[in-house]
């Protein structure tokens, strides 16, 4: 299985910046993007945030611009915008235009997470699990992995599962782990490079898909009329998508790897519902 890597999180961190919305005032009238320059430069840390995306992107006429991306963060994160705390953590982490610093990264991470925000929640969480910045703590790395997965964050979603298919700092539950895959692909997560599994092991991926689609518990019976749910649909898709990447050979043995999950996972219920012997 391929380690946790912090790189990974520069797909969502960029991917993940928000959009500019225009209010309703149309662009004859006014430009969004001098609006939201003004209103980042009077002092509103949500604009600044966003003008920063802007810049680091190179979207929206702006011509891309490192250094004024992390002024604009740390103008944000300075005020106490959880979202700017994450991004200015991400700039101290990846070096851009400041001295790399694990600790002053993990510093604002942290500061986001407690303020309930995600990707906080996630940079923190893969700073304890690498050792980066802080010192490595698995138990902490999974609680917050659970807390980011619980906002329905995709890349959290799947590193939770695969702790607890692995039993790294929580306890090992591959009936769980195939759940929170399960939701992680429902979000595109799993389905392409992305993804630690899907880059690295495509196998094992497509194994736990199987498994993520078989305990959907809204999935229709086989003699019932109930529709197939959409969200089961696009677990199918990315099955499709890997079976035809792979070839036969590895999707048997994507197969065999499934039902050895799947007889995990049995084995842990029946143990599970067995009574306990009373002490005497």
């Amino acid at each position: 299985m391929k380690p946790f890597t912090p790189t990974i999180l520069s797909l969502i961190l960029i991917a993940g910046l928000p959009a500019w919305v225009p209010g309703k005032e149309s662009p004859a009238k006014a430009d969004p993007v001098e609006a939201l320059k003004a209103k980042a430069k009077a002092g509103d840390s949500q604009a600044q945030v966003e003008l920063g995306g802007f810049y680091l992107r190179g979207s929206h006429g702006v011509k891309k611009d490192m250094a004024e991306a992390v002024k604009w963060f740390r103008k944000s994160a300075e005020q106490g915008n959880a979202q700017g705390q994450a991004y200015f953590g991400y700039a101290y982490l990846q070096g851009w235009t400041v001295q790399k610093d694990g600790v002053e990264a993990a510093k604002w991470f942290k500061k986001s997470a407690e303020q309930g925000f995600p990707m906080g929640q996630l940079c923190l969480a893969g700073l304890y699990e690498a050792g980066i910045g802080v010192e490595k703590n698995l138990v902490e790395a999974a609680k917050l992995y659970r807390l980011a997965a619980e906002q329905r964050d995709p890349e959290a979603e799947y590193h939770l599962g695969v702790m607890l298919a692995n039993g790294k700092g929580i306890d090992k539950s591959s009936e769980e782990a195939a759940k929170w895959f399960r939701k992680a692909a429902e979000q595109g997560w799993m389905s392409n490079a992305r993804a630690s599994y899907g880059a690295a092991d495509p196998t094992e991926a497509l194994a736990w898909l199987y498994v993520a689609r078989s305990i959907n518990n809204d999935a229709p019976q086989p003699n019932s009329t109930k529709q197939a749910e959409p969200k089961q649909d696009v677990i199918l898709q990315r099955i499709i998508t890997l079976e035809k990447r792979l070839g036969d050979k590895s999707v048997l043995a994507a197969k065999q790897r499934a039902k050895d999950i799947q007889a995990d996972i049995d084995a842990n219920k029946l143990k599970s519902s067995q009574p306990k012997a009373s002490k005497k």
